[in-house]
């Protein structure tokens, strides 16, 4: 028998419930409506084109793209929550295809994530397909340009298409991979 030592390189109990870097950026924007909107209100802005406009244009515009920007930030939090609650509890429960086999089909993805990784593996005499890119922030494996390669062998936690836990088969490293 053929002894196959795995690396763990992704599990979702480990993925974080919301995405800081991402709601980092709408909390920037949204702060930055609200400091218009405060510096507009105390006169701040006279020689600025936007201390033209009455302040209850300034009011309407900072507040409500302020309040925008906050709804938009509980939306995507609250989705991102739900959907990484509910990838953790079906793999922690066991609720999830095991997928083991080699990979086939590989089409590499780019570091940026702009280019889709994508590739196949046969198990149980099913084909499994898994296309993702580090660009979309999805719940599950996603990061392009990573640890799958070509013919490695791996092993899957597969809930709905997703990879909730990926192992990928130890290999010695090699000269070419520097």
């Amino acid at each position: 028998m053929d002894y196959v030592r795995y690396v763990l390189v992704y599990d979702a109990r480990s993925e974080a419930l919301i995405d800081w870097a991402g709601t980092g950026g709408m909390m920037v924007v949204a702060f930055a409506f609200l400091a218009f909107l405060v510096a507009g209100r105390r006169g701040w802005l006279a020689e600025w084109p936007a201390g033209r406009l009455s302040r209850g244009q300034l009011t309407a515009a900072c507040g409500g793209g302020f309040l925008f920007m906050l709804i938009l930030l509980v939306a995507t939090s609250a989705s991102r929550y739900r959907d990484v609650s509910s990838l953790r509890a079906r793999l922690a429960s066991g609720e999830y295809e095991r997928v083991e086999g080699r990979v086939e089909n590989f089409v590499p993805g780019d570091r940026g994530g702009h280019r889709e990784e994508s590739w196949t593996v046969v198990s149980g005499g099913r084909t499994y397909r898994y296309r993702y890119a580090h660009s979309r922030d999805v719940p599950g494996f996603h990061a392009s340009a990573g640890p799958v390669r070509a013919g490695a062998r791996v092993r899957i936690a597969d809930v709905d298409g997703r990879i909730a836990r990926l192992e990928v088969e130890e290999r010695p490293l090699h000269i070419s991979d520097f």
